[in-house]
C-alpha cells in the first residue's frame, strides 16, 4: 500500500510539472504573439505616418530654387526637377540634389586648378601668361557682342573647363601660334582679315594663296 501511495504522489507531481510547463509555454506564446502584433501596429502606424507626410507635402517645382552665388544655372534646375519628378522625390530631397551638383562644380573648378598650377609648362609662373593667352584667344573668337559669348563663358566657368589643363593649355597653344601668324595681335584681328565666326573657322581655314 506505501508503495501505491509513492507512486500516485509521484504521478500527481509529474502531472503538475506538466501542466505548469504547458502555462509557461502558452504564456510565452501569448507574450510573443502581442509583441508581435504591437511591432506590426507599430509597422503599420509608421507607414501610414509617412504617408500622410508624404501626402502633406506634396513635390513643389517652384520651390526649387538656385542656391545665391552659385555655380548651377536653370538648365541644371530643370534637369533636376525632371529627375525629381521621375523618381517621387520630396522637395527637399530635389534641393538637396541641387546644392549637391552645385558643390560638386565648385569642387571640380577647385581640382582642375590645382593640377594646372603644378604643371611645369603651363603653370607656376606661367600660369597667369597661360590664362591670359587663353582668355585672349577668347576673346578673339567669341568678342563682345557675340551672341554665343555669354553662354560660353557661362559654361567656361561652371563646370571647371576655364581651369582645365587640356583646355588652357591648347587656348594658350592656339594664343601663340595667332600671335606669330604675320605678327597679329590675339585679340586685335587685321584689318584685311575677318573675325571667325567660330573656333573651327579659326583653326581650319585655308592660308591665303600667295599673289
Amino acid at each position: 500500500m506505501a508503495e501505491t501511495a509513492v507512486a500516485d504522489k509521484d504521478t500527481d507531481t509529474t502531472a503538475a510539472s506538466e501542466t505548469t510547463k504547458a502555462a509557461e509555454d502558452t504564456a510565452h506564446a501569448a507574450e510573443g504573439a502581442t509583441t508581435t502584433s504591437t511591432a506590426d501596429k507599430a509597422a503599420e502606424t509608421s507607414s501610414t505616418t509617412t504617408k500622410a507626410e508624404t501626402k502633406a507635402e506634396p513635390f513643389n517645382p517652384a520651390q526649387v530654387t538656385l542656391p545665391e552665388g552659385g555655380l548651377v544655372d536653370e538648365s541644371d534646375r530643370a534637369r533636376i526637377i525632371a529627375m525629381a519628378q521621375a523618381n517621387t522625390w520630396t522637395t527637399a530631397q530635389a534641393q538637396d540634389a541641387l546644392a549637391e551638383l552645385d558643390a560638386v562644380y565648385d569642387r571640380q573648378r577647385t581640382d582642375f586648378l590645382e593640377v594646372t598650377k603644378n604643371d611645369s609648362t603651363y603653370g607656376g609662373a606661367q600660369l597667369a601668361k597661360t590664362q591670359q593667352l587663353a582668355r585672349s584667344v577668347i576673346d578673339f573668337v567669341r568678342p563682345e557682342g557675340h551672341p554665343r559669348r555669354d553662354s560660353f563663358l557661362a559654361f567656361f566657368e561652371k563646370n571647371g573647363a576655364g581651369n582645365h589643363l587640356e583646355v588652357l593649355s591648347f587656348l594658350a597653344d592656339l594664343g601663340h601660334a595667332m600671335a606669330e601668324d604675320g605678327g597679329a595681335r590675339v585679340g586685335a584681328p587685321r584689318p584685311d582679315r575677318k573675325a571667325p565666326e567660330n573656333l573651327a573657322q579659326a583653326l581650319y581655314a585655308k592660308p591665303a594663296k600667295a599673289s
